[in-house]
């Protein structure tokens, strides 16, 4: 079914059921772009990419505060079982997180907040020195994502 009621040649009004032009024979293309299913394609695009954008800057603002609360100073106000808890879900915290930021960059490669949060991350891991493995994968994926 054509949804576009002029000739792309000559301008001629056609009819729906058409395959060529009645005036200059030109093909009709049936295949079109529908305008409303690109807006809603993007805008679901821009909505999944401020939603990962959120949940890696919530993950971000996590890990500062754990890596916060490993200071020798504030340390000593925390139970020593939330501070084991806190440190041992530390690391998985900051991969999930790497790997949702690797994730926005390799979808929303023009999204500079994403890549922000992502090199934010990536320089948390690696002044984290007890979390050496974590900076090499993230390392390993930033070299990755660059070629």
């Amino acid at each position: 079914m054509n949804m576009n009621n002029f000739c792309r040649f000559c301008g001629e009004k056609l009819k729906n059921d058409q395959k060529k032009c009645p005036r200059c024979g030109t093909e009709v293309i049936e295949e079109r772009i529908n305008v409303e299913e690109k807006k809603k394609e993007l805008e679901s695009l821009q909505k999944n990419e401020k939603t990962v954008f959120i949940i890696s800057s919530i993950l971000l603002v996590i890990t500062i505060l754990i890596l916060l609360l490993q200071i020798d100073t504030i340390n000593h106000y925390i139970p020593y079982k939330i501070n084991d808890i806190l440190k041992s879900v530390l690391p998985t915290i900051m991969l999930a997180n790497t790997v949702l930021t690797s994730y926005g960059i390799i979808n929303y490669k023009k999204s500079i907040k994403i890549k922000i949060i992502f090199f934010i991350n990536l320089a948390l891991l690696s002044l984290s020195f007890l979390y050496y493995i974590y900076t090499i994968i993230a390392i390993i994926a930033l070299f990755a994502l660059c070629l």
